[in-house]
């Protein structure tokens, strides 16, 4: 009978233990997880703890504070972690996406304002060649130049990694000068070649070509201040002229001529480099400057710089 009795106490006083740890436990889970805390384990504080191949993450916003809670972890399924975080209008909350993106770019680069926008373009100056041009027209390179002015841009940035897309509107002069024996000569609606007078005292025989460019562009910038872009460039051009320049015997002649038939509308293809706000940039028109019923048939390449 002692011994029964006995059991009975023992039993009775681990009903009692047992209901006591449920009461504590179900006290905690009442209390609110204190911020910036741990709920399952306390980290010592200023500590990095790195948490692998977790079940699930979850991330909720309140209007006074954000909260993260991560279930399991590897080899420990039954891990859980929360943190509360307290808000302001001050703090910002960024939200990451997937970009497209290109080698050798720089990832650094800070994000776009807007994804569009218009601006002014450059402003360029290069030396204007005659490819292709028949054997009397000897163009000279080194005086003979062109000068465009980009008025006005849109550009269009489809990703945040650099890349856009433009068009725009803007002006070109073109001069293509000969500074050798031959002159450009009109001969009825024909524009042909000729010789100087002996002993003319030769200044130059050009042909200037002026133009609406509407250029269609790609663009991509690159680390370190770096962009490359390449595209078309169309021309209207609404004005051209012919002009030859010579002395003889002391007096200055004169001859000009408006009615070129130069072709209404090319397209040049262009390619650049830039760094910082100076560009080097190549363009090349498979198109001939003039009808060929009217002139001599020759295309353009150019070489320069722009600014901005």
């Amino acid at each position: 009978m002692k011994k029964l009795f006995l059991s009975l106490l023992v039993l009775c006083g681990l009903q009692a233990n047992a209901l006591e740890a449920a009461d504590s436990l179900a006290t905690a889970a009442q209390k609110p997880v204190p911020a910036d805390t741990l709920a399952v384990e306390a980290l010592p504080s200023d500590s990095i703890h790195r948490f692998e191949q977790p079940d699930s993450v979850t991330i909720r916003q309140f209007d006074d504070h954000l909260q993260v809670n991560i279930f399991g972890e590897k080899d420990n399924p039954d891990f859980r972690y929360q943190y509360t975080h307290k808000t302001s209008v001050d703090d910002e909350v960024t939200n990451s996406e997937w970009n497209f993106r290109i080698p050798f770019i720089d990832k650094s680069k800070p994000v776009c304002p807007s994804e569009h926008d218009f601006e002014m373009g450059g402003l360029g100056f290069g030396f204007v060649n005659a490819l292709n041009a028949p054997q009397p027209m000897n163009v000279d390179m080194g005086n003979s130049y062109e000068i465009f002015f980009d008025a006005l841009r849109f550009r269009w940035r489809p990703w945040r990694n650099g890349t856009s897309f433009s068009i725009g509107f803007g002006f070109s002069w073109r001069n293509f000068r000969m500074t050798g024996n031959t002159r450009f000569v009109q001969d009825g609606n024909t524009i042909g070649f000729d010789t100087y007078p002996e002993n003319a005292d030769v200044k130059f025989s050009r042909i200037k070509v002026f133009s609406l460019t509407l250029p269609v562009m790609f663009h991509q910038t690159f680390a370190k201040n770096f962009q490359f872009g390449c595209g078309a460039v169309v021309n209207f051009n609404t004005h051209a002229s012919m002009k030859t320049v010579y002395k003889l015997n002391g007096e200055e002649h004169k001859f000009s001529t408006d009615n070129i038939h130069q072709r209404r509308a090319t397209v040049d293809l262009m390619a650049y480099l830039k760094f910082k706000v100076l560009s080097l940039y190549v363009k090349y028109s498979p198109s001939d400057v003039l009808v060929n019923d009217f002139g001599p048939k020759f295309n353009s390449l150019s070489v320069g710089f722009i600014l901005f």
